[in-house]
């Protein structure tokens, strides 16, 4: 399993504090552009926990920013609103056709910055952001 990395943020309200957690299980796809211009589902692999609040959560994932100097890249979301806090369908494409070579230098990788939104019954939410980065090659 992939490298896990955790986000803790907070937000009060009410008597009970709502967080959430990312867990990552793997990120960071490489488009190996021999053969396709795009990720797998599942290469990116997150998954949100909460806490706190009322017990009664809703996730949400939305792409927060995107840094991609050469614009080669682009990400489709996927499933972004599981009651088990997953997001592991996301697909990256590249523009970039391969394979690399002399006079066919694969573009700088791009990052992507994701955050989850947790909702507890009572309308508290919390946030926490992770950044995936894909490369082509």
């Amino acid at each position: 399993m992939g490298e896990r990395m955790y986000v803790f943020l907070a937000h009060s309200k009410g008597p009970a504090a709502l967080s959430v957690s990312i867990a990552i299980n793997t990120a960071d796809p490489l488009i190996d552009t021999a053969g396709s211009q795009t990720s797998g589902s599942g290469e990116i692999d997150m998954v949100a926990t909460a806490s706190g609040g009322d017990g009664s959560y809703s996730f949400a994932w939305t792409l927060l920013s995107e840094n991609d100097p050469q614009n080669a890249f682009s990400i489709n979301m996927g499933t972004v609103n599981r009651s088990s806090g997953a997001w592991n369908d996301a697909i990256v494409t590249t523009t970039f056709t391969g394979p690399p070579g002399p006079g066919n230098d694969p573009p700088l990788p791009a990052e992507f910055t994701v955050r989850c939104t947790v909702t507890d019954g009572t309308g508290a939410t919390a946030t926490a952001e992770e950044v995936t980065r894909a490369e082509a090659l």
